[in-house]
């Protein structure tokens, strides 16, 4: 499995090591990240995208290698007054999502908050 951290809401294949890449895809057009940091973690069926929408928290899931993409799924838990910065995530093998983030609850301060799929 892979895994990335980025602050881009843009999606890129790259093959021949690198050499080559696909056309540039603006995630925003499916999920307004707000130009937020995103988590990104792919493995050989699918790639799952982790962003942040105003004050919540959305997956986006690719099973043809970015071509397309599913409607942004709404992370119950991760909705707040404020914002949600910072998410990372990890896909175990058995597919489970576990997710790690600094939940605001003013301007000033915040709390890290865990979640995870059942």
């Amino acid at each position: 499995m892979g895994h990335n951290n980025n602050h881009w809401t843009n999606f890129a294949i790259g093959t021949d090591k690198g050499t080559s890449w696909s056309d540039i895809q603006w995630l925003d057009d499916i999920c307004n990240t707000s130009g937020g940091q995103t988590s990104m973690c792919v493995n050989d069926n699918y790639i799952t995208m982790l962003l942040p929408s105003g004050s919540s928290l959305f997956l986006l899931r690719s099973t043809d290698e970015g071509q397309t993409w599913s409607y942004p799924e709404f992370i119950p838990g991760t909705e707040n007054d404020y914002s949600s910065f910072f998410p990372n995530m990890v896909i175990d093998q058995s597919g489970k999502i576990y997710i790690v983030f600094i939940k605001t609850s003013d301007s000033y301060t915040g709390t890290i908050q865990f979640i995870h799929t059942q």
